[in-house]
């Protein structure tokens, strides 16, 4: 029979196996699992250094898109895709901060989908630009980026998803 210790600090439950050794994090900023307590505080600063990153990229490409976006051929077309690509692009970022201002892991992963939905639609209205010849320089960096983005976007949701799946199964009653 496995022993473990469960604890609430501040905004984190964190919940420690004595039998592995073992220390499991879920931060309402960070979604962190089984560490080997000899690396917490290393894994925990690497975890909000890209957490950082990410914030900074995504308001990075923000500000890029909504530069190309002034750059655009004025008309009925370019302003209405023009609007939905702002939307789009901008909520990238300021819900991946909402996610990691999260309260637990469904919270989590309820707005990381969001981000996800965001990336996608993003990359949609990149792709509406370039056919519809809305601008008269290529915008495939930005797209480029758009996609780098979601793929990242993508594999977190994955990732956290398979996470709590396994956290429930390791909670359930019937192990």
């Amino acid at each position: 029979m496995s022993q473990a210790l469960s604890l609430p600090l501040d905004q984190e439950i964190m919940h420690l196996d004595l039998d592995s050794g073992n220390l499991v994090i879920w931060s309402s900023s960070h979604l962190v699992i089984d560490w080997e307590i000899g690396t917490l505080i290393e894994r925990r600063e690497t975890v909000s250094v890209q957490s950082d990153q990410l914030k900074e990229r995504t308001m990075s490409f923000s500000v890029t898109v909504l530069r190309l976006i002034d750059r655009f051929q004025r008309g009925t077309a370019a302003n209405v895709v023009g609007h939905q690509l702002a939307k789009s692009a901008t909520s990238v970022g300021a819900n991946y901060r909402a996610a990691c201002s999260a309260r637990s892991k469904a919270e989590f992963i309820a707005k990381l989908q969001i981000v996800v939905e965001e990336a996608e639609e993003t990359v949609y209205w990149l792709d509406v630009i370039a056919r519809a010849e809305l601008l008269a320089v290529d915008a495939k960096i930005i797209r480029a980026e758009a996609n780098e983005l979601l793929a990242i976007f993508a594999s977190s949701l994955r990732t956290a998803r398979v996470n709590l799946r396994s956290h429930q199964m390791s909670q359930s009653p019937n192990q």
